[in-house]
């Protein structure tokens, strides 16, 4: 790129070089790596330099192995997960926990997205057998949402969604705005982010008949661990 200057430290530089080939199939799963010094010869690097790019990769889950056994790369790091799939009560593997419920008057994009009204909050996290994956935090309006099952403590059997449907406000379309940004401290410590990992923020508002709007989500993913899919029916 004309007049572009990579600042970045060596190290981040191979790792990142590094982490796209491992995410494009150069390196496949469970597939052997070279070893620290065909790399030190591949990026002109010194060894602590490699070294330092390696362990970014281990800490970040991407890579295994190394100190003396021979590094390999994780298999299975990434899961594609299809937007909104893994509340489906019909999808198995994923699991949530309750974090907590109650009436919240939210400010921010969550806030203007409300009209400023008050809204029943559910925050969750989601996990699956490798450990956490997503925090979340779905504000329904509190002018339906109050005395039903939405703003009770515990899971839902059947999902909000089922709670939504015998409302009478099935949900029918959702609308997200995604953006990429540092973990907060508590993300961090809810998704044992590795240092320096960046998070996947979803800002996704859901509709019902007649574009009625129903929920607000924020959604925040580990980003080394899951990739978003979208689906656009014709």
């Amino acid at each position: 790129m004309t007049g572009y200057e990579d600042t970045r430290d060596p190290y981040e530089r191979i790792a990142a070089d590094l982490r796209s080939k491992i995410m494009s199939g150069v390196y496949l799963p469970d597939a052997d790596l070279p070893s620290t010094a065909e790399f030190r010869e591949a990026y002109k690097a010194a060894p602590a330099t490699v070294q330092k790019a390696l362990d970014v990769l281990k800490a970040e889950g991407w890579i295994i192995g190394g100190r003396g056994a021979r590094r390999k790369v994780r298999p299975t790091q990434i899961r594609v997960i299809t937007a909104g799939s893994y509340f489906d009560p019909k999808v198995t593997g994923y699991s949530y926990d309750i974090l907590e419920v109650g009436g919240r008057t939210p400010d921010g994009d969550v806030g203007e997205a409300l009209g400023g009204e008050a809204a029943v909050l559910r925050h969750r996290i989601m996990k699956d057998a490798t450990g956490p994956l997503e925090v979340d935090w779905s504000y329904y309006p509190a002018n339906f949402a109050s005395g039903t099952q939405l703003a009770q403590p515990g899971r839902i059997k059947g999902g909000a969604g089922r709670v939504l449907q015998e409302l009478g406000l099935p949900e029918r379309r959702f609308e997200d705005i995604v953006t990429a940004r540092g973990a907060t401290d508590y993300e961090a410590a809810h998704l044992l982010m590795p240092p320096g990992v960046p998070v996947l923020r979803i800002l996704r508002k859901t509709h019902s008949d007649n574009g009625r709007l129903v929920a607000v989500t924020v959604l925040v993913k580990a980003a080394h661990l899951l990739a978003q899919r979208y689906v656009q029916d014709s």
